[in-house]
């Protein structure tokens, strides 16, 4: 599934690249990607509407907020229910079956426009623009911890076992414990993060708009920091044993990495 900034959402075969099939009530843009559960698809749009269809790309139903949805809806097996966040400061937890709410947060602080991270210990971990991330406990809906950034956060919050990182636009990027949102240690990488790290092998990689991959240990010991032929606005990707990065004006629109950070292939390829 592929949400464009032409309002329409496009289901492609992942074997010949055609189209099966297009939705396009939406009124305005997709900025994030939608979620595919075993059921249903659920596209948020920023026209402040998250959208489910069925796979033959059928309205099943709407679900609509103050205002714009940019981050993507995420699913809960605690509730076996969406949660989906919105610049109108609230979390929606709502019914897949029928987008019903189930329950809304309170005023979080903050619009948010990056997709929470789930712990399995029943925590909802959110970051807004106002300088603030927020963790909510499943159970009770009740605000568990907050945390005070520097500056406003884009990218979402990744768990990493018993801490979570998070950061702000500027960097730096932060460890914090996850049942208790205490402060482990921060580094600045060097340019603005607009999207939540990659863990891998023991080791994480966070991409910035300065030309740079940079890598560390779950102690926050820099390891590699890596000059990119162009900025990167999203987040690595492990396939394999490979770690592929998305670069904007740059001769490759998508490069694979070796984990020594050796560049083996980019695509498209030279002529």
């Amino acid at each position: 599934m592929v949400g464009g900034y032409n309002n329409v959402l496009y289901s492609v075969n992942p074997t010949n690249g055609l189209e099966n099939w297009s939705f396009g009530k939406a009124e305005n843009r997709y900025i994030a990607s939608p979620l595919a559960t075993e059921d249903m698809i659920f596209a948020a749009n920023s026209d402040n509407t998250l959208y489910a269809l069925n796979f033959d790309g059928q309205l099943v139903w709407e679900f609509s907020s103050n205002d714009p949805l940019w981050a993507a809806p995420v699913w809960s097996d605690y509730c076996s229910c969406i949660y989906q966040v919105s610049m109108d400061h609230a979390l929606y937890a709502i019914d897949p079956e029928n987008g019903n709410v189930l329950w809304k947060s309170e005023d979080l602080g903050g619009p948010m426009v990056s997709k929470p991270a789930l712990s399995d210990s029943g925590l909802i971990i959110t970051s807004n623009f106002n300088n603030e991330v927020v963790a909510l406990d499943e159970e009770t809906q009740e605000i568990a911890w907050r945390f005070s950034p520097a500056d406003w956060s884009w990218a979402s919050p990744l768990i990493d076992g018993d801490q979570v990182y998070v950061s702000d636009i500027p960097g730096p990027v932060y460890a914090l414990e996850l049942e208790t949102g205490a402060p482990l240690w921060q580094f600045q990488p060097g340019g603005v993060i607009y999207t939540a790290p990659l863990v891998k092998d023991d080791l994480i990689y966070i991409s910035t708009d300065a030309s740079s991959l940079v890598v560390f240990s779950r102690e926050g010991v820099v390891q590699r920091n890596q000059p990119i032929d162009g900025k990167l606005y999203a987040s690595p990707v492990s396939a394999d044993d490979k770690i592929l990065l998305a670069p904007t004006d740059a001769e490759f629109f998508l490069i694979a990495l070796s984990d020594n950070g050796v560049q083996t292939w980019g695509y498209p390829p030279p002529k």
